[in-house]
C-alpha cells in the first residue's frame, strides 16, 4: 500500500498561517492597550471640561468666572481639541481591529490557488498600511497628551504661581525629554562618526523622530544645493547606520558563522563593551 502523496502546499500554507496569527495578535494586543488608554485618557479629559466650558457662557451668577474670559476660550480650546483626538483614537482603533478580525477570518484551502489568494491579502494588508495605523494611533494620543498638559498650565498659572511651578516644572521635563527623544536619531544620522554622540545605533526610534529626519535632511539639501542621500524608513536607516561604522580594519561579522560556532559551545563567549562590538569581532 503506498503512503498518500504529500501535498507541498500545505506546509507553505500553514507557515503562512502560523505567520499570519502571529501578526494579527501583535496588533491587536497594540490596538488594545491604544483603545484602553485612550478610553482612560479620555474620561480624565472629560471631568475637566465639564467644569471649564462653562467659563465660556455668559456671566448671568452671582460669581464670576476663576480665570479672564480670553484665557478659558485658550484653555477649552486645548482641552476639547485633546477629548476629540482621545475620541477619535478610539474610533479609528475599533475599526483597525475590525479590520484585523477580518483579515485573520481566511479560511485557506490546502492549494496553489489559497497561497496566491493568501498572498494578495497581505500584500493589500501592508500597502494600505494597516499595520502603520498603530503608530499613527500613537502619535495623535502623545498631540492629546501634550494639549492637555499646555491647557493644565494655562489655568494653573492663572489660579496659583506655586503650584503653577510645579506643574511646570514637571512639563518642562516631559517635554525636554520627548523633544531629545525625537531629535536623537536624526542628530546622530547626521552628525557621522567618530563626531556622532554614541556610536551604537540609537533606539529612540519613532513616527515623530522620523518626521525630524525628514525635515532634517530637507534642510540639509535646500542649504548645501544639491540632494542628499536619504533612508526612506527606518529599517533602510540602520542598515545604513551598520555601513557607516564598518571599517576597512573593522570588518563585520559573518553572523551566520558566529551563530553556528556559539551553538556548538556549551556556554556562549562574553559579550564586549565597545562601542562597535555589534559591527566587529570580539578582540584576540
Amino acid at each position: 500500500m503506498q503512503p498518500p502523496e504529500h501535498n507541498p502546499w500545505e506546509d507553505g500554507i500553514k507557515l503562512a498561517k502560523d505567520f499570519d496569527n502571529e501578526m494579527c495578535d501583535r496588533l491587536k494586543e497594540e490596538h488594545e492597550n491604544i483603545l484602553l488608554f485612550a478610553a482612560l485618557f479620555s474620561a480624565i479629559v472629560t471631568a475637566f471640561a465639564v467644569v471649564s466650558y462653562q467659563w465660556l457662557q455668559p456671566n448671568t451668577a452671582s460669581t464670576p468666572p476663576p480665570i479672564p474670559h480670553h484665557l478659558a476660550v485658550w484653555i477649552n480650546f486645548l482641552w476639547f481639541m485633546s477629548l476629540t483626538m482621545s475620541l477619535s483614537v478610539s474610533c479609528i482603533g475599533i475599526l483597525c481591529m475590525q479590520w484585523v478580525r477580518h483579515y485573520r477570518a481566511w479560511r485557506p484551502t490546502m492549494s496553489r490557488h489559497a497561497a496566491a489568494l493568501r498572498r494578495q491579502r497581505y500584500e493589500g494588508f501592508l500597502l494600505w498600511r494597516i499595520p502603520g495605523i498603530g503608530a499613527a494611533l500613537l502619535f495623535m494620543l502623545q498631540v492629546a497628551l501634550i494639549l492637555f498638559v499646555i491647557g493644565l498650565n494655562f489655568l494653573m498659572w492663572s489660579l496659583d504661581r506655586i503650584v503653577a511651578s510645579g506643574v511646570a516644572a514637571v512639563s518642562s521635563c516631559l517635554f525636554s525629554f520627548m523633544i531629545l527623544t525625537m531629535l536623537a536619531p536624526a542628530f546622530q544620522r547626521w552628525f557621522k562618526p567618530p563626531f556622532s554622540v554614541m556610536a551604537s545605533l540609537c533606539p529612540y526610534q519613532s513616527p515623530q523622530s522620523w518626521i525630524i529626519y525628514f525635515l532634517g535632511w530637507a534642510l540639509v539639501s535646500i542649504f548645501s544645493g544639491k540632494m542628499q542621500d536619504w533612508d526612506r524608513n527606518w529599517e533602510a536607516f540602520n542598515e545604513s547606520w551598520m555601513k557607516l561604522n564598518v571599517t576597512e580594519t573593522s570588518p563585520p561579522l559573518d553572523y551566520e558563522s558566529q551563530f553556528t560556532k556559539s551553538n556548538s559551545k556549551e556556554t556562549s563567549p562574553p559579550l564586549t563593551t565597545s562601542p562597535n562590538s555589534f559591527f566587529v569581532n570580539s578582540p584576540g
